[in-house]
């Protein structure tokens, strides 16, 4: 699906952490990384808020699917924006992920990525890939839903706002549960 969505009222997010994404993805920018999305609860509780004609507007963290590396993009967030507004870093390099916070919200980086399971419960083996091969990684189809900040696209292979809108929970793949 290729249609733009507004961050502000198809997703209702408070315009700070709008204003904010936008700065994130312009920084991606500038290090050359083309593409950041937001991913999970924010999108998913976005779009459930938006069937059930209601606000819920309680986000106190976001996902971010980043096209390259999350590590480099969030040093260059900690450079960019300094220790006052970044006031935590949490570096995994074993998975390229970040864990960061500004101005108080929780925002998760993390590298988008194919995983292998050698067995079932074990941590993965993860290779970088893009962000459509990277939705195809998560559990529920309502989880495997992405919005590209510097566009706005909205990415939904796996037909998660129609499981929304249907009240319905899919799993994404036969393995879902095994791997998680």
């Amino acid at each position: 699906m290729n249609k733009s969505i507004s961050l502000g009222s198809e997703i209702n997010l408070p315009q700070f952490q709008i204003n904010l994404l936008m700065t994130i993805s312009q920084i991606a920018k500038e290090i050359g990384i083309s593409r950041v999305a937001l991913v999970g609860g924010a999108v998913r509780d976005g779009f459930i808020d938006r069937f059930n004609y209601k606000s819920s507007n309680k986000l106190t963290d976001l996902d971010l699917v980043v096209q390259g590396s999350a590590t480099k993009l969030a040093k260059a967030l900690q450079l960019k924006l300094g220790p006052e507004l970044l006031t935590k870093l949490r570096v995994h390099n074993d998975y390229n992920t970040a864990a960061i916070s500004i101005d108080g919200l929780k925002i998760d980086l993390a590298t988008a990525r194919v995983e292998k399971y050698f067995a079932p419960g074990e941590n993965p083996h993860v290779s970088p890939t893009n962000l459509e091969k990277d939705l195809n990684r998560r559990d529920f189809t309502v989880n495997a839903i992405a919005i590209e900040l510097n566009n706005r696209n909205l990415i939904d292979p796996h037909k998660g706002i129609d499981a929304i809108s249907k009240g319905q929970l899919e799993f994404v793949h036969s393995k879902s549960v095994a791997e998680d």
